[in-house]
């Protein structure tokens, strides 16, 4: 989770955040009929809870949710990787949820090479 670098420290939500995440990342987030759903939403929502604020999330287009952060039209970003340029941009928490991912398909398994060095 992250947030703008130099932003307002005071929040100008009346006690609710809004944290946006990309809508195509299931289980981690994703849109239902509307709903943003996933395990960063759940994480996200408890957070709020323990530091006494309401956590509004919604799950959309990362480039429109990059946008809305860095207008003040948001709070945070959701499941965001930490790079060099982000770095400029934006204040990183610790890590919310590891995630490590693979990608495996039926064509690459047959086709499997021995990649060892």
């Amino acid at each position: 989770m992250i947030r703008l670098k130099n932003t307002n420290e005071n929040n100008p939500h009346n006690g609710t955040l809004l944290f946006l995440g990309y809508a195509d990342m299931p289980p981690i987030i994703y849109d239902e009929n509307g709903t943003a759903k996933g395990v960063t939403v759940d994480i996200a929502k408890a957070l709020g809870k323990k530091i006494g604020y309401q956590v509004e999330v919604v799950a959309m287009d990362w480039s429109d949710a990059q946008r809305k952060v860095a207008n003040g039209e948001a709070d945070a970003l959701l499941q965001i990787n930490p790079d060099a340029e982000r770095d400029k941009i934006y204040d990183f928490s610790d890590e919310l949820l590891e995630s490590d991912f693979c990608y495996s398909s039926k064509w690459a398994i047959s086709r499997a090479v021995n990649l060892s060095i």
